[in-house]
């Protein structure tokens, strides 16, 4: 029901989409006639980190309960809006508390978590909100100090994903310099004042001797995990929401390979969000999604919002080294992205 009222609200695109996750979720959730499925309880397990999936039908069902148009629509948007702003403020505060109060770092990382366990995907939700925070109607000075915040917020998370996003919101705004040819003087500000924290950020990490961004192993898990993908798995509609997970422990356990090259350190999520859609949604999954975010970024494009547009390509930038939509705080925001435009 819910995909035929976006089809015929002239969303058949995001429809399309809806449906065929939904599909592929039934046909995995059929055990007994799936012979891709891992062990059972693991994947009724890890299917809850697939809640992006879903997400985004629920997002859009509040939607229509909203208003599909006019005035309560657009009261709907701006009350989401607020809250992700809120909570990147938050969250940035949190980082920094945790940084100097010495509470949330990781273990297995050098950085710090913030509302999410894992530092780049915390850093990459505080980035991706930037364009949204510098957009506000504020006074300069309240533009700069949140600025200062966010960025710190980024800068202690330890990771360099962030600051791919970040780079990615620069990129943006600089072809909306070339489009116009001048810049407001909050967006002056906005851009100065990032551009010279970002280069500080690089300048230090090369002066220091160590990698702008470490793979950590990324570029060697990809190529197994693909290829026993190809091999072993249905590249057309791929293994199934969820199914990564018992699958990649699986490979592991039977190839000896393990994150950084440790054997038994498994890998559970293959840390590029658009190879995972591949993985486990085939061709067509990645097909279909690929469409509706150029889609969307196209129409932030012709409406000229590009605080929307540095978001949305920050976050897919962003996926292509961590998985945002695996963690709920970032499958809201990348939801927002996707229906706002």
């Amino acid at each position: 029901v819910l995909c035929m009222r976006l089809i015929r609200a002239g969303h058949w695109l995001f429809g399309v989409t809806v449906f065929y996750f939904a599909c592929n979720a039934l046909y995995i959730g059929s055990y007994l006639s799936n012979p891709y499925v891992g062990n059972l309880i693991e994947t009724r397990t890890l299917f809850s980190y697939n809640a992006f999936y879903f997400l985004i039908a629920g997002l859009f069902l509040l939607q229509f309960f909203a208003g599909e148009k006019g005035v309560a629509r657009a009261k709907f948007f701006r009350d989401i809006q607020d809250v992700l702003l809120v909570s990147c403020v938050v969250n940035s505060l949190y980082v920094l508390a945790g940084y100097f109060g010495g509470f949330g770092q990781l273990d297995s990382h050098g950085g710090i978590s913030g509302f999410i366990d894992y530092e780049s995907i915390n850093g990459v939700a505080i980035a991706v909100l930037l364009p949204l925070v510098i957009s506000r109607n504020l006074s300069w000075i309240s533009q700069v100090t949140l600025c200062l915040l966010v960025i710190s917020a980024i800068y202690f998370t330890g990771s360099s994903a962030p600051v791919l996003a970040v780079a990615v919101v620069l990129f943006v705004y600089f072809l909306k310099f070339l489009g116009e040819k001048k810049f407001s003087l909050p967006t002056a500000i906005f851009v100065a004042f990032i551009a010279t924290l970002v280069g500080y950020y690089l300048l230090g990490e090369i002066v220091e001797g160590k990698e702008i961004f470490n793979d950590t192993g990324r570029f060697a898990a990809w190529k197994v995990f693909m290829g026993a993908w190809v091999e072993e798995l249905p590249v057309l509609w791929g293994s199934g929401p969820g199914t990564y997970a018992p699958f990649a422990v699986q490979t592991q356990m039977n190839t000896g390979y393990g994150i950084s090259g440790t054997a038994g350190n498994f890998w559970i999520y293959l840390h590029n969000e658009w190879l995972q859609t591949l993985y486990e949604t085939g061709v067509i999954g990645l097909a279909l999604t690929t469409s509706l975010f150029f889609s969307v970024g196209f129409k932030y494009y012709r409406k000229g919002d590009y605080q929307h547009l540095a978001g949305l390509c920050a976050y897919g930038a962003a996926s292509l080294v961590v998985f945002p939509t695996r963690y709920f705080y970032g499958a809201v925001i990348g939801a927002y992205f996707l229906l706002r435009g």
